[in-house]
């Protein structure tokens, strides 16, 4: 129980200018805390109290209050992030479907040499990522139906590949001139400046994801980049006051 014992003496330590509430109702529902909450927010509650001279009448209630907010600024990431990765993932589905032709049937075996040289490379090569995660997903026990199935098989640096790949198809959609509501939309008009801004989001959605204490912010560019692909986050993330999630364009 080493750890538990450090971890539970270290936010004490940071707390100590409180010590007078130091109860043995308050020492023991911290262990608890310690052992089902994540420790870093703990950790970062302590030191946000140990900033104010406030009295509390409980330290324990005032702690987790502290801890509750910043697991809310956790969770409103996690949904931003959510719709962003599906926004993309469902986008480039359909787009990439409609590359093929009009039926949603590349991906079977009887179309094998049914396209054009360039279209047969880039089939391969998104077929290839498709098999290897299959196998790590379920193997053939994995059924594909249309292409969102095989999208969902696709890990975020997938997509990014996907984006490489399929540039000339996508193009449009991320580097022509667009405004929303009258305000207008960055370009992203090559491949790499395209792929080095979902790359900075992938970070911070690994940052995000792992529950890393980092003072990665969200990168502005989500927001432009799901405008881009026609999701109002707005609407969809319903978002609150308090949230620190500060959406940049205007949508009333």
């Amino acid at each position: 129980m080493a750890l538990l014992e450090n971890e539970h003496a270290k936010i004490l330590h940071i707390l100590k200018k409180h010590e007078n509430l130091f109860t043995d109702d308050f020492k023991n529902r911290l262990k608890i805390a310690i052992k089902t909450l994540y420790f870093g927010y703990i950790e970062g509650a302590a030191k946000e109290l140990n900033k104010t001279d406030k009295t509390f009448e409980n330290l324990f209630d005032t702690l987790l209050y502290t801890y509750n907010k910043r697991q809310k600024a956790h969770q409103d990431k996690l949904a931003f992030l959510h719709c962003f990765e599906i926004a993309l993932r469902s986008t480039l589905a359909v787009e990439i479907s409609a590359v093929f032709g009009e039926n949603d049937d590349w991906f079977k075996e009887e179309k094998d040499g049914f396209y054009t040289e360039n279209l047969a490379e880039k089939r391969a090569k998104i077929l290839k990522i498709k098999t290897t995660n299959s196998k790590r997903f379920g193997g053939c026990s994995v059924e594909i139906q249309n292409t969102f199935d095989i999208f969902d098989l696709f890990t975020f640096g997938d997509l990014i590949t996907i984006v490489e790949i399929f540039w000339q198809d996508l193009k449009r959609i991320f580097a022509s001139e667009k405004s929303f509501k009258g305000q207008i939309l960055a370009t992203y008009g090559t491949r790499k400046q395209l792929t080095d801004k979902l790359n900075q989001i992938r970070h911070f959605r690994n940052e995000v994801y792992h529950n890393k204490k980092s003072n990665v912010k969200l990168p502005k560019d989500a927001e432009i980049l799901l405008l881009r692909l026609g999701y109002n986050p707005k609407n969809g993330l319903n978002l609150s006051e308090n949230s620190l999630i500060k959406l940049k364009f205007d949508y009333e």
